[in-house]
């Protein structure tokens, strides 16, 4: 490798710095949190169930890692 030559970390022919700046620029907009407000009763039901299911399944690794933690650490 030559000293003088540039670094190409994303050579592909496709890529347009310009183009995908423009792209960005145009969709920068953030999307915002959904509201649950406009469900009806079993899409709210839904909402919580998935809600609860995700939340327990997290509990359940952060309890994991930390008898992990305590086991190598004695």
């Amino acid at each position: 490798m030559d000293i003088n030559e540039p670094l190409q970390h994303y050579a592909s022919p496709y890529y347009d710095p310009v183009k995908a700046h423009e792209y960005y620029m145009r969709t920068r907009e953030l999307k915002g949190r959904r509201s649950t407000t406009k469900l009806n009763d079993e899409g709210k039901k839904v909402w919580a169930y998935t809600k609860n299911e995700i939340s327990g399944e997290k509990k359940e690794k952060v309890k994991e890692e930390q008898e992990k933690r305590k086991t190598k650490n004695c």
